[in-house]
């Protein structure tokens, strides 16, 4: 069975549905009507419109909350004549007829289709095709019941639902192998942050536009450094005397590199600076931990700074790290 939304209103649902098994079609509304009569005026406009152009057979049913005469009331608020004579002149403008509820008894004739009944009260196709396919009821007949084909219970369940309408994408193997029985937690996060690149580590805080304050006397401050990647960084250092007193300041823009690099250029600068101007015994003052180890010669030099700290080594008389 297949269906088309063809109104979805206030007050009434409108759908167009294909049986594949009869191959006809035919419109169901469900309505829900509002309590008051001024209100319901939309709705019988819209039943109105909605049947001029129908051309295949209407089925239209639900809570009109009106009735079409006294004999259908039983209890509850009074029901005016003008709601009546309302609800009356849109069945008749929609050409609407009240066929019932009809039972075995009714529909059957000593276990066989009554077909005179059969085709009275429903529309020619929906005859043949039950005439022609389909056995009367024996037996005891219960009511009927909405069925979730999506399981084979019958039953509605949420897991079905999500299948139906999820869009499954392929399995990931990095997911696999990070989300794994007997790993803890922890550690799988550990690595699902830095499979995705999401420690925050310096350079990578740099990279979405922050740059924090120096706390050093010889630092980097990559103030050009920011998100979108202008292609450019930059470093700075600063000089003082034995007071703490400012001597000299300065920074130069480069091209794009990572903190260590530009760390270790900044150093290597100061030392040029120091050594033009005959200064010694420096002290120089880091925040990168990785530099001070590596200048000492506790760690190895990575690859990248290897050039630079080799330059910087050659002036190693005139400081302290």
């Amino acid at each position: 069975m297949e269906y088309d939304i063809i109104g979805d209103e206030d007050q009434m649902l409108t759908l167009k549905v294909h049986s594949c098994g009869m191959g006809i079609d035919v419109m169901i509304s469900v309505i829900y009507a509002k309590c008051t009569q001024g209100e319901r005026l939309n709705l019988w406009e819209s039943m109105a419109h909605l049947a001029s152009t129908v051309n295949i057979p209407w089925v239209i049913g639900g809570d009109f909350n009106v009735i079409t005469n006294e004999s259908e009331k039983l209890g509850g608020r009074e029901v005016t004549d003008a709601e009546v004579r309302d609800f009356n002149h849109c069945l008749n403008v929609c050409n609407l007829e009240d066929r019932g509820v009809f039972s075995k008894e009714d529909l059957t004739n000593d276990g066989e289709w009554d077909e005179d009944v059969v085709k009275e009260i429903l529309p020619t196709e929906f005859a043949d095709h039950i005439l022609g396919h389909i056995k009367p009821p024996q037996g005891r007949i219960e009511d009927d019941k909405p069925c979730w084909m999506l399981d084979n219970t019958g039953a509605f369940t949420v897991k079905s639902a999500w299948n139906y309408i999820r869009h499954r994408e392929d399995p990931n193997r990095i997911y696999k192998w990070i989300w794994t029985m007997g790993v803890p937690f922890k550690m799988a996060f550990l690595m699902w942050r830095l499979w995705k690149f999401k420690i925050l580590v310096d350079d990578r805080v740099r990279r979405w536009g922050i740059a924090g304050p120096s706390r050093c006397w010889c630092c980097v401050q990559p103030d050009h450094w920011h998100k979108g990647n202008t292609g450019l960084s930059s470093y700075a250092f600063c000089l003082r005397d034995e007071r703490g007193d400012i001597i000299h300041a300065e920074g130069v823009t480069i091209e794009n590199a990572t903190s260590t690099v530009t760390e270790a250029k900044a150093i290597l600068e100061a030392s040029k600076h120091c050594k033009q101007r005959n200064l010694n015994k420096v002290i120089i003052q880091t925040d990168s931990m990785l530099l001070k180890k590596v200048l000492t010669g506790e760690w190895a030099i990575p690859w990248s700074i290897s050039d630079v700290v080799e330059e910087i080594r050659t002036k190693e008389r005139l400081y302290t790290v």
